[in-house]
């Protein structure tokens, strides 16, 4: 889900003409301009603009991501800008209850200059915790407020904006539950995984152990299923950690050589193919939900798959033990007859190419 912003947040003025307080979003850029490569719980990359904002998520919360803001005021000579987080903190009776609805992040005293530019950062925590309590488990939907007071219990502001304008940024730092009844079919160099998605599910990631193009051996004994036919793992999984329930790690993604592009998206996405794997080992796979503000879940539970080379007919004839060659009607000089088994695949293959011509 993203939320759209406009440019520029203005608040027209409430008193003597001259005087304005503008929110510019234009250059916003949040701080990290890229994922970091010791934080494997971050799920995208930065820089997101403004407009991109889809609210904060606990890995966002717990390392304080930079939101910069570019504020610009005139004709306020003597009054105090301060900027609030909260639900509606143009509100006085929200600004006044103690934290509860509002809070207070910073305070800037205006000068003389007929206009101001005041580059604000603040970290995701700081917006988040109206309580000032940790990270953990908050759902809220508040903004960043404006006011220019001149004095911090006034009932009114001299003037206000607030980012965003028309929506709420969504704090949500509960992770979704994870996929469930994850299952595995395999192909050549390819395998088939699908899950029942979470009720929080806003797209799915899949992960590997091994990852796809990773050297891999065959495995050292022939796969066998359960009785609903779904491959039985042969052991724990090669990468430390892989388990169901573990915290998810971003470099478990099976898609890593597309530069971080979602594996698959939507809600109704319960099912992706991996490509690229070796045939005759032995991968295990699970799923991960992520909901609209980011949060992935823990690892569903853990299903493997064995890719093998896919057996054409003629391969099979061979296998069997025909000679002809070229096709089903080729001839070798000298060939003998096919056994009993070709044979019988020969006069199957028969029955129904005649079928299909009725």
């Amino acid at each position: 889900m993203r939320w759209v912003l406009p440019i520029a947040l203005l608040a027209a003025p409430l008193s003597a003409s001259g005087q304005a307080l503008s929110v510019d979003s234009t250059e916003f850029r949040r701080a990290n301009d890229d994922i970091d490569p010791e934080d494997t719980q971050q799920t995208e990359g930065d820089p997101r603009r403004v407009d991109e904002v889809d609210g904060i998520n606990l890995n966002e919360c717990e390392r304080s991501e930079n939101w910069h803001y570019e504020v610009t005021t005139s004709g306020y000579s003597g009054n105090t800008l301060f900027v609030y987080t909260g639900s509606n903190c143009s509100d006085q009776a929200s600004r006044d209850s103690t934290g509860e609805d509002c809070k207070v992040i910073e305070r800037i005293t205006l000068g003389t200059n007929s206009s101001e530019l005041h580059e604000i950062d603040l970290g995701a925590n700081e917006i988040a915790n109206i309580d000032g309590e940790d990270c953990e488990a908050l759902d809220d939907n508040l903004r960043v407020w404006f006011l220019v007071l001149s004095a911090e219990g006034d009932e009114t502001p001299i003037a206000s904006a607030s980012s965003p304008t028309a929506s709420d940024i969504r704090v949500l730092t509960v992770p979704p539950a994870a996929p469930s009844n994850l299952t595995t079919g395999a192909g050549e160099s390819r395998a088939e995984v699908d899950w029942e998605g979470a009720v929080e599910g806003e797209h799915y990631y899949v992960a590997c152990s091994p990852q796809p193009g990773a050297q891999v051996s065959p495995s050292a004994t022939e796969p066998t299923a359960d009785a609903e036919g779904q491959e039985v793992c042969s052991g724990a999984a090669p990468t430390t950690g892989f388990e169901a329930g573990a915290t998810f790690d971003r470099r478990w993604r099976c898609d890593q050589p597309s530069d971080e592009t979602l594996f698959a998206d939507g809600l109704a996405a319960q099912s992706a193919t991996v490509d690229g794997l070796e045939n005759e080992a032995q991968y295990h796979f699970a799923a991960v939900a992520v909901d609209d503000v980011g949060n992935p879940s823990v690892l569903s539970e853990i299903a493997c798959a064995t890719p093998r080379p896919v057996e054409d007919f003629f391969e099979a004839y061979r296998r069997a033990g025909g000679r002809g060659g070229g096709g089903i009607c080729g001839v070798t000089p000298g060939a003998r007859a096919p056994d009993g088994a070709a044979a019988a695949i020969v006069l199957g293959l028969a029955a129904l190419l005649s079928r299909r011509r009725r």
